[in-house]
Protein backbone atom coordinates (compact mmCIF):
# COMPACT_ATOMS: atom_id res chain seq x y z
CA UNK A 1 0.00 0.00 0.00
CA UNK A 2 1.40 3.38 -1.48
CA UNK A 3 2.47 5.92 1.85
CA UNK A 4 -0.57 8.57 0.96
CA UNK A 5 -3.06 5.57 0.98
CA UNK A 6 -1.81 4.23 4.65
CA UNK A 7 -1.64 7.74 5.92
CA UNK A 8 -4.72 8.89 4.67
CA UNK A 9 -6.10 5.25 6.64
CA UNK A 10 -4.52 5.93 9.83
CA UNK A 11 -6.14 9.21 9.89
CA UNK A 12 -9.57 8.03 8.81
CA UNK A 13 -9.08 5.43 11.56
CA UNK A 14 -9.31 7.60 14.35
CA UNK A 15 -13.07 8.46 13.65
CA UNK A 16 -15.73 5.10 12.95
CA UNK A 17 -17.58 7.62 10.21
CA UNK A 18 -14.64 8.84 8.89
CA UNK A 19 -12.88 5.51 8.52
CA UNK A 20 -16.65 3.89 7.07
CA UNK A 21 -16.08 6.57 4.10
CA UNK A 22 -12.71 6.09 3.10
CA UNK A 23 -14.12 2.42 2.72
CA UNK A 24 -16.57 3.26 1.07
CA UNK A 25 -14.55 5.44 -1.22
CA UNK A 26 -12.11 2.98 -1.58
CA UNK A 27 -14.75 0.17 -2.76
CA UNK A 28 -16.10 2.46 -5.74
CA UNK A 29 -12.62 2.69 -7.18
CA UNK A 30 -12.09 -1.05 -6.98
CA UNK A 31 -9.19 -0.17 -4.31
CA UNK A 32 -11.26 -2.70 -2.13
CA UNK A 33 -11.45 -6.43 -3.03
CA UNK A 34 -12.15 -10.27 -0.97
CA UNK A 35 -8.62 -10.94 -0.71
CA UNK A 36 -7.40 -15.17 -0.97
CA UNK A 37 -5.57 -16.40 1.43
CA UNK A 38 -4.45 -15.73 4.92
CA UNK A 39 -5.95 -13.02 6.90
CA UNK A 40 -5.32 -11.49 10.37
CA UNK A 41 -7.06 -13.90 13.25
CA UNK A 42 -10.13 -11.52 14.81
CA UNK A 43 -7.86 -11.42 17.95
CA UNK A 44 -5.15 -9.76 15.67
CA UNK A 45 -7.93 -7.31 14.84
CA UNK A 46 -9.52 -6.86 18.34
CA UNK A 47 -5.47 -5.89 19.13
CA UNK A 48 -4.81 -3.58 16.16
CA UNK A 49 -8.21 -1.68 17.44
CA UNK A 50 -7.36 -1.53 21.15
CA UNK A 51 -3.56 -0.27 20.05
CA UNK A 52 -2.11 -3.14 21.21
CA UNK A 53 -0.44 -3.79 17.78
CA UNK A 54 3.31 -2.11 17.70
CA UNK A 55 5.58 -2.07 14.90
CA UNK A 56 5.85 -4.25 11.69
CA UNK A 57 2.06 -5.94 12.87
CA UNK A 58 0.68 -2.29 13.03
CA UNK A 59 1.81 -1.66 9.47
CA UNK A 60 0.75 -5.08 8.25
CA UNK A 61 -2.33 -5.59 9.75
CA UNK A 62 -2.71 -1.35 8.43
CA UNK A 63 -2.18 -2.34 4.75
CA UNK A 64 -4.33 -5.58 4.95
CA UNK A 65 -7.42 -3.68 5.85
CA UNK A 66 -6.75 -1.20 3.29
CA UNK A 67 -6.81 -3.60 0.67
CA UNK A 68 -9.58 -6.57 1.83
CA UNK A 69 -12.86 -5.83 1.97
CA UNK A 70 -13.73 -8.77 4.27
CA UNK A 71 -11.41 -7.31 7.48
CA UNK A 72 -12.12 -3.82 7.18
CA UNK A 73 -15.79 -4.51 7.77
CA UNK A 74 -14.53 -6.78 10.61
CA UNK A 75 -12.69 -4.25 11.71
CA UNK A 76 -15.65 -1.86 11.48
CA UNK A 77 -17.59 -4.26 13.51
CA UNK A 78 -15.38 -4.28 16.31
CA UNK A 79 -15.12 -0.25 16.54
CA UNK A 80 -18.79 -0.16 16.77
CA UNK A 81 -19.04 -2.78 19.77
CA UNK A 82 -16.04 -0.72 21.56
CA UNK A 83 -17.79 2.64 20.77
CA UNK A 84 -21.43 1.11 22.55
CA UNK A 85 -19.38 -0.50 25.60
CA UNK A 86 -17.39 2.84 25.96
CA UNK A 87 -20.67 4.66 25.94
CA UNK A 88 -22.50 2.60 28.32
CA UNK A 89 -19.99 2.64 30.68
CA UNK A 90 -20.01 6.55 30.81
CA UNK A 91 -23.83 6.12 31.19
CA UNK A 92 -22.78 3.58 33.77
CA UNK A 93 -20.61 6.05 35.93
CA UNK A 94 -22.56 9.55 35.38
CA UNK A 95 -25.81 7.83 36.41
CA UNK A 96 -26.30 8.66 40.40
CA UNK A 97 -27.22 6.23 42.82
CA UNK A 98 -31.37 4.75 43.11
CA UNK A 99 -31.54 6.21 46.35
CA UNK A 100 -29.95 9.71 45.40
CA UNK A 101 -32.66 9.88 42.59
CA UNK A 102 -35.43 9.10 44.62
CA UNK A 103 -34.15 11.80 47.27
CA UNK A 104 -33.96 14.31 44.26
CA UNK A 105 -37.52 13.63 43.21
CA UNK A 106 -39.12 16.78 43.02
CA UNK A 107 -42.66 17.47 41.93
CA UNK A 108 -44.41 21.35 41.68
CA UNK A 109 -47.40 19.53 43.77
CA UNK A 110 -47.00 17.80 46.98
CA UNK A 111 -49.34 14.13 48.41
CA UNK A 112 -51.28 15.43 52.15
CA UNK A 113 -48.64 12.66 54.08
CA UNK A 114 -49.46 11.97 57.15
CA UNK A 115 -48.56 9.15 59.86
CA UNK A 116 -49.26 7.81 63.97
CA UNK A 117 -49.00 5.43 65.63
CA UNK A 118 -51.27 2.60 65.69
CA UNK A 119 -52.58 3.17 69.28
CA UNK A 120 -52.59 6.99 69.24
CA UNK A 121 -53.90 9.43 66.84
CA UNK A 122 -56.28 8.75 63.71
CA UNK A 123 -56.87 11.72 61.91
CA UNK A 124 -54.93 13.90 59.89
CA UNK A 125 -55.79 17.05 61.61
CA UNK A 126 -54.50 15.77 64.84
CA UNK A 127 -50.95 14.69 63.52
CA UNK A 128 -48.16 16.75 64.21
CA UNK A 129 -44.23 16.77 63.80
CA UNK A 130 -43.45 15.31 67.25
CA UNK A 131 -45.25 11.98 66.02
CA UNK A 132 -43.17 11.68 63.35
CA UNK A 133 -40.86 9.72 66.85
CA UNK A 134 -41.20 6.22 67.18
CA UNK A 135 -38.97 3.41 68.71
CA UNK A 136 -38.27 -0.22 67.12
CA UNK A 137 -40.75 -2.38 67.52
CA UNK A 138 -43.44 0.09 67.50
CA UNK A 139 -46.83 -0.04 65.00
CA UNK A 140 -47.34 3.02 62.41
CA UNK A 141 -50.01 4.14 60.39
CA UNK A 142 -49.35 6.02 57.47
CA UNK A 143 -52.11 7.75 55.58
CA UNK A 144 -52.04 8.99 52.14
CA UNK A 145 -55.09 10.98 51.15
CA UNK A 146 -55.66 10.76 47.18
CA UNK A 147 -57.68 13.23 45.23
CA UNK A 148 -58.04 12.08 41.64
CA UNK A 149 -58.04 8.49 40.16
CA UNK A 150 -54.46 7.61 39.81
CA UNK A 151 -51.58 4.78 40.79
CA UNK A 152 -49.33 4.88 44.09
CA UNK A 153 -46.48 3.91 44.86
CA UNK A 154 -44.95 3.76 48.74
CA UNK A 155 -40.91 3.52 48.54
CA UNK A 156 -39.19 3.15 51.96
CA UNK A 157 -35.35 3.88 52.49
CA UNK A 158 -32.82 4.41 55.26
CA UNK A 159 -30.19 6.58 56.20
CA UNK A 160 -27.72 3.72 54.52
CA UNK A 161 -29.37 4.06 51.29
CA UNK A 162 -31.28 0.21 51.26
CA UNK A 163 -34.42 0.89 49.33
CA UNK A 164 -37.91 -1.50 50.19
CA UNK A 165 -41.51 -1.04 48.61
CA UNK A 166 -44.07 -0.33 51.09
CA UNK A 167 -47.01 -0.69 48.74
CA UNK A 168 -47.50 -2.40 46.34
CA UNK A 169 -46.11 -5.17 48.67
CA UNK A 170 -46.72 -8.03 46.55
CA UNK A 171 -47.74 -9.51 42.92
CA UNK A 172 -51.25 -9.29 43.17
CA UNK A 173 -51.75 -5.78 44.84
CA UNK A 174 -53.62 -3.33 42.37
CA UNK A 175 -52.21 0.06 43.57
CA UNK A 176 -54.97 2.19 41.40
CA UNK A 177 -57.00 4.14 43.98
CA UNK A 178 -60.23 6.37 43.53
CA UNK A 179 -59.83 10.12 43.65
CA UNK A 180 -61.56 10.81 47.27
CA UNK A 181 -60.12 8.05 48.49
CA UNK A 182 -57.24 7.48 51.57
CA UNK A 183 -54.58 4.65 51.63
CA UNK A 184 -53.72 3.57 55.50
CA UNK A 185 -51.10 1.42 55.84
CA UNK A 186 -49.73 -0.52 58.95
CA UNK A 187 -46.60 -2.47 60.32
CA UNK A 188 -43.92 -2.38 63.03
CA UNK A 189 -40.93 0.17 62.59
CA UNK A 190 -37.91 -1.69 62.16
CA UNK A 191 -33.74 -0.73 62.90
CA UNK A 192 -31.45 0.76 62.01
CA UNK A 193 -32.42 3.91 64.99
CA UNK A 194 -31.78 7.12 63.05
CA UNK A 195 -33.67 8.94 60.30
CA UNK A 196 -35.62 6.44 58.05
CA UNK A 197 -37.57 8.23 54.77
CA UNK A 198 -41.22 7.12 52.78
CA UNK A 199 -41.11 8.77 48.81
CA UNK A 200 -44.89 8.75 47.93
CA UNK A 201 -45.61 8.83 44.31
CA UNK A 202 -48.75 9.37 43.08
CA UNK A 203 -48.83 8.82 39.00
CA UNK A 204 -52.03 9.47 36.31
CA UNK A 205 -50.90 6.99 34.58
CA UNK A 206 -50.09 3.26 35.88
CA UNK A 207 -45.93 2.80 35.25
CA UNK A 208 -45.02 0.18 37.88
CA UNK A 209 -46.76 -3.29 37.24
CA UNK A 210 -46.69 -5.23 40.59
CA UNK A 211 -46.81 -8.76 38.79
CA UNK A 212 -43.79 -7.58 37.33
CA UNK A 213 -41.59 -7.95 40.55
CA UNK A 214 -40.24 -10.41 42.41
CA UNK A 215 -40.85 -8.67 46.26
CA UNK A 216 -38.35 -10.91 47.98
CA UNK A 217 -35.42 -10.24 45.47
CA UNK A 218 -33.84 -6.40 46.30
CA UNK A 219 -32.45 -6.34 42.74
CA UNK A 220 -36.20 -6.82 41.28
CA UNK A 221 -37.18 -3.92 43.55
CA UNK A 222 -34.23 -1.94 42.39
CA UNK A 223 -34.84 -2.45 39.36
CA UNK A 224 -38.97 -1.59 39.03
CA UNK A 225 -38.07 1.56 41.44
CA UNK A 226 -35.26 2.58 38.16
CA UNK A 227 -37.49 1.93 35.27
CA UNK A 228 -40.42 3.96 37.43
CA UNK A 229 -37.78 7.14 37.81
CA UNK A 230 -37.12 6.84 34.39
CA UNK A 231 -41.01 6.76 33.24
CA UNK A 232 -41.08 10.09 35.43
CA UNK A 233 -38.29 11.48 33.95
CA UNK A 234 -40.28 11.12 30.65
CA UNK A 235 -43.37 12.37 32.29
CA UNK A 236 -44.93 15.68 31.90
CA UNK A 237 -45.84 18.07 34.46
CA UNK A 238 -48.66 17.06 36.37
CA UNK A 239 -49.08 13.61 35.28
CA UNK A 240 -47.40 12.83 38.69
CA UNK A 241 -46.93 14.18 42.36
CA UNK A 242 -44.42 13.00 45.27
CA UNK A 243 -44.31 13.75 48.81
CA UNK A 244 -41.03 12.66 51.50
CA UNK A 245 -41.89 11.68 54.67
CA UNK A 246 -39.64 11.01 57.12
CA UNK A 247 -39.71 9.39 60.75
CA UNK A 248 -37.01 9.39 63.65
CA UNK A 249 -36.18 5.67 64.66
CA UNK A 250 -34.92 5.11 68.34
CA UNK A 251 -33.92 1.74 69.95
CA UNK A 252 -36.98 0.35 71.35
Amino acid sequence: MDQGKQKRLKEAFKSNESFLELLKREAESGGHQELKGSHPTKEMLYDYVLNWTEGADDENIMAHIGSCSICSKEVLSIMKIEQELEDGMLDWANKQPLVQRLKNLVSSLSLPVYGFATESLATRAEATEQDREYAVGESMVLCVPVASDGYLVILHYDADGRISMVFPSGPKDDNFLRGGSEKKLSGKITGPPGKQFFKVIWTSRKLLDPAAIDFNDGDSVDRSVETLLDALDGSDTGEWIETGYDIDVREG
